[in-house]
Parts: C-alpha cells; structure tokens; sequence
C-alpha cells in the first residue's frame, strides 16, 4: 500500500490529466494492460478537478491524511504491518491520519501464521496466536551475544527445533514452518 500511495504522490498530474482526457500514461507499455484499462475509461473532467484540488491540498501538508482525504468513507485500513512490513508503518500512519490501522493476520510467503487476539490495538502493541491447522510449526531458540558493531548484526547462538507446546514467553524465536505439502520455511 505505501508503495502505491508515493507512486501516486509523484505521478498524480499525470493521473488527473488521464482521467480528465480519457489517455492512459505511455508509461504503460503492455498491449493487453493498455486495452483493458482503455476499454472502461471515459472522461471525467469533473473528477480529475476533484482530484487535482484534493491533490494540491495534500502536497501541502506533505500528503499526510492521503486515505481519509481520497477516501471520505474509509473507516479503517487492514494490511499486514508488523514483521518485515514495519518499516512502512510510519508512512502509513501518516497516509492515515488517525484512521485505526489493523493488522489483523501474521503470515509468510506460503503459510499464514496467526491471527491478531485484539485487532483493535495499534500494530506495535498486537499479539498474535498461532493457527495450529495453518503448518506445521517449530521454534528455534536464539540466544543473543553481544552487538557486533562493525557489521550492525545480531549475534546469535541457535538451539535445536522445539515444538509451540515447549516455547517460554521472553524468548527469541525464529519460526520453522512445514506447510501441510511439506515444504520447511525459516
């Protein structure tokens, strides 16, 4: 999602121009991507000046309230924003302006993980329970060393696999998953 909310931010004259005049950016270069957006377009000047004001308002506070400025009727926004996709949370809660931002689900690439116990908290305060039926999953113990400051890295020393029944609440784990075809994932 803030991926596609700075493309907007810098293409958004080329958008409204697009809108108003019923063209499609020659950014798009797919033949097939091409025809099927130009096939369900039309002008829309009212639009596209409906657009431009809101965007002209919203590069002046430096695009913060983008979600409830562009959509008046959202009441929330749900995406995934803990693990590897906090870094985006700033931008985010800057696109959102107090809207409830909900990360309701933890997953990975081919098994989800678990589900949020209140998703009603802000995504730094979330708890997750792990889904059981989703894989088959392991924890491997990692006991910090000291910060090694020349590499900015972690050090970490690894147990052995342990099953969910044996995790103890403080401890660092990274997650083995097996999904029910077999495949492992750390």
């Amino acid at each position: 999602m803030v991926q596609a909310f700075s493309s907007f931010e810098e293409h958004w004259i080329e958008i409204c121009n697009d809108i108003r005049d019923d063209t499609l950016s020659s950014r798009i270069k797919s033949p097939k991507m091409r025809k099927a957006v130009l096939d369900i377009i039309s002008p829309s000047p009212d639009l596209a000046s409906k657009l431009e004001s809101a965007c002209h308002e919203l590069q002046v506070v430096e695009w913060f309230g983008l979600i409830p400025k562009l959509w008046p009727n959202a009441k929330y926004v749900y995406s995934i924003m803990t693990g590897s996709m906090q870094p985006y949370l700033k931008k985010l809660t800057h696109c959102a302006n107090g809207l409830p931002l909900v990360s309701a689900d933890y997953g990975s690439t081919d098994s989800w993980i678990g589900v949020n116990v209140d998703p009603s908290l802000p995504p730094e305060d979330v708890t997750f329970a792990v889904v059981l039926s989703f894989s088959y999953f392991e924890f491997i113990p990692l006991h910090r060393h000291e910060k090694n400051f020349s590499s900015g890295a972690d050090d970490f020393t690894e147990d052995k696999p342990i099953p969910l029944s044996k995790i103890k609440v403080g401890q660092e784990y990274e997650v083995v998953l097996t999904t029910l075809t077999g495949m492992h994932f750390s």
